[in-house]
């Protein structure tokens, strides 16, 4: 159900039938241990505002909890893997240079 057929829904005073959204709580800790802490920390407390807004009976508030932690998960994974590629990237470009340079000169013993 779109969300602002809920809005109209609820403003009509028909209470609409949603299920409680996705909280990513698991993907939250993956992604604050393995990929981006600060981001992965950011989405842990959204994820958990998703239950408590639920708990409260404020489902929009859990849905916006939702999708920011969504948010917040996709742009911690994209900059991770950003900074494993420039990591992987300077790592080749430096053994390259170390390289040429050994190569071109002459081992004196």
């Amino acid at each position: 159900m779109e969300e602002n057929e809920i809005i109209k829904k609820e403003s009509q005073g028909i209470e609409p039938i949603v299920t409680k959204p996705d909280n990513l709580m698991v993907w939250s800790i993956l992604e604050t241990v393995l990929l981006c802490m600060p981001l992965g920390v950011a989405a842990i407390l959204y994820s958990n505002k998703v239950d408590l807004l639920w708990a409260e009976g404020d489902r929009m508030g859990s849905l916006n909890a939702a999708k920011t932690a969504k948010k917040l998960l996709i742009i911690g994974a994209c900059l991770a893997v950003a900074f494993w590629i420039l990591y992987i990237l300077f790592f080749v470009v430096y053994m390259v240079i170390i390289i040429g340079v050994v190569a071109s000169e002459e081992l004196v013993w």
